[in-house]
């Protein structure tokens, strides 16, 4: 795995010509808390950051320096985004303790091809995005791989329960929770209108073959002069 690192330097709260100053130059506004850690307001540099936690998202260790000081081990819990140009204007780093488990949510990547939507024509529903894991900080995994080549038919499904990790990994999740499935193809129905207008095309010419009951047809006679 790779190792992730950030490097960083003290922050000092300010008003918003001051942070936005920061900004201007490169800067990420965060805030380091956690085991053992007083709050601390920190700035990093945004290029880094964003390609830190495009890697690591908020399930990976991340080797945190403060002006060159021994680094310490950090997880990122929160990252808001600019919702114009969608970069980071603000993240939380979490200090862990590397003795005590901890609770993330690891995204699912489903992977393989489903006979059942290849062979069959059904429809892959991927129910659930993440699972809940609780392990060491150093036992964090990036994602949970998932084989959807199991998926043979429209009844097999995948439970939480049948997703095999580590033995040093506890899952939170509902061991009942669908993960994926297969749905059979969706049959198209005819408009009501062409339904309506089909069945009274038939019923018109059932009328047209029926004879009326009680007579009988006769030819017409000509007028005799």
């Amino acid at each position: 795995m790779v190792k992730l690192s950030l490097n960083a330097k003290p922050r000092e709260l300010g008003n918003k010509s001051v942070r936005k100053d920061g900004r201007r130059q490169g800067q990420a506004p965060a805030v380091l808390y956690g085991f053992e850690q007083d709050n601390t307001c920190l700035w990093l540099d945004a290029v880094r950051l964003e390609a830190v936690y495009a890697e690591a998202g908020g399930f990976s260790l991340v080797d945190l320096s403060i002006e060159g000081k021994d680094p310490v081990k950090v997880i990122i819990k929160e990252a808001q985004r600019d919702p114009v140009t969608d970069r980071i204007i603000h993240i939380d780093l979490y200090k862990v303790d590397l003795n005590k488990p901890v609770e993330v949510s690891v995204p699912i990547h489903l992977f393989g091809e489903a006979p059942a939507v290849k062979a069959l024509g059904g429809i892959l529903i991927h129910s659930v995005d993440e699972l809940d894991i609780k392990c060491l900080p150093e036992n964090i995994i990036k994602e949970v791989r998932v084989d959807i080549s199991q998926l043979q038919s429209f009844e097999d499904i995948i439970h939480v329960a049948s997703i095999k990790l580590p033995v040093e990994i506890e899952v939170l999740s509902n061991p009942e929770q669908v993960v994926a499935s297969v749905s059979a193809p969706r049959v198209e129905e005819k408009p009501q209108e062409e339904v309506v207008e089909t069945a009274e095309a038939e019923l018109a010419e059932g009328e047209e073959a029926k004879p009326v009951e009680g007579k009988e047809a006769k030819p017409v006679e000509g007028k005799a002069k």
